[in-house]
């Protein structure tokens, strides 16, 4: 019975197209766009700016916290898994919200917020759905990783990613 209902609770999630709709607002891709004014010199009136609208950094921390607590107790590892937990991993990799997440723009959080506390809650958040995404990578799971260049599978987001935040890249 539990089982059966955790189901029609997962099938609602995705008919409803709750996990494109997070994706979509924690990168700012449903509030939409908002001009800016630019900044300039003097008295030269520079010209507006557009940039996203996003949530505030504690609403993006829940949803990544969401996102990444889905991923991680998704499926059970182990043969008790079944068929329908693989189905379910397989629909959340596959769209391009994953994509997004894992390009979550925290530099845009960054210029948006001036609360580093706040700011460094949605890093370490970020990190650790990356770190989700990643425990979920296997032979049956890696295509949905891979983006196809031009010679080929040749560019692994996760991977750049991962590296870019190690590095102290640019986010």
């Amino acid at each position: 019975a539990v089982a059966a209902a955790r189901a029609d609770v997962f099938d609602l999630f995705c008919e409803e197209g709750a996990w494109r709709t997070l994706g979509c607002f924690v990168t700012g891709q449903l509030l939409g766009c908002a001009f800016r004014p630019g900044a300039g010199a003097d008295d030269a009136a520079p010209p507006p700016v557009l940039v996203p609208v996003l949530p505030p950094p504690a609403l993006a921390v829940q949803i990544l916290q969401c996102a990444s607590l889905l991923l991680q107790n998704l499926v059970g590892d182990g043969p008790a898994s079944g068929d329908a937990d693989r189905r379910a991993l397989y629909y959340l990799l596959s769209g391009d919200v994953v994509d997004d997440l894992i390009g979550l723009p925290v530099r845009w959080y960054a210029a948006a917020s001036d609360d580093a506390g706040a700011l460094h809650e949605l890093a370490t958040h970020h990190v650790s759905l990356l770190r989700s995404l990643a425990v979920r990578l296997g032979d049956d799971t890696v295509q949905f990783f891979l983006r196809h260049g031009r010679a080929g599978y040749d560019f692994f987001p996760l991977y750049g990613r991962a590296l870019d935040l190690a590095g102290g890249g640019t986010e």
